[in-house]
């Protein structure tokens, strides 16, 4: 028999002075079998960081190969254009480059040590210059909340 997800509820008062958000959130978010707790974690914490109109955890949760993880999802364009990609953990050079080229804006938050993100990164870099399409618009930049 297959395992199930675990339900976890989260009530938080969000005030996010620099950004003028203040909202309360009612959240219900479902924990894969696979996922670690720092992983869950990751996951709210980088819904609250980055809370804003549309903002939404992906339909099929971490099991998902195509969607992200969050992800505000662009109005004005097609059904697969993203405003803002969110990854959490460590993705695949080839999950970022396809990121890159779905949304605006891509940001990964990390739960491991930076330095395991900063290697795809680099590998990131070998993977778009091999490619013969395009660099992604920007070159990635690492900090910290």
């Amino acid at each position: 028999m297959a395992l199930t997800s675990t339900l976890y509820h989260f009530v938080i008062d969000l005030s996010h002075v620099d950004r003028g958000a203040y909202t309360s959130l009612d959240l219900r978010v479902a924990r894969h079998p696979s996922e670690t707790e720092r992983s869950l974690c990751a996951r709210v914490l980088a819904y609250c960081l980055y809370f804003q109109d549309g903002i939404a955890f992906s339909k099929e949760g971490i099991a998902s190969k195509d969607e992200p993880a969050l992800s505000v999802r662009n109005a004005t364009t097609s059904a697969n254009g993203y405003d803002l990609w969110i990854d959490v953990g460590t993705p695949s050079a080839e999950r970022i480059h396809k990121a890159s080229k779905a949304s605006r804006h891509v940001v990964i938050v990390t739960h491991h040590e930076p330095r395991l993100l900063q290697d795809t990164a680099r590998a990131r870099s070998e993977f778009t210059d091999s490619k013969t399409s395009k660099r992604s618009r920007s070159p990635p930049r690492f900090s910290r909340p």
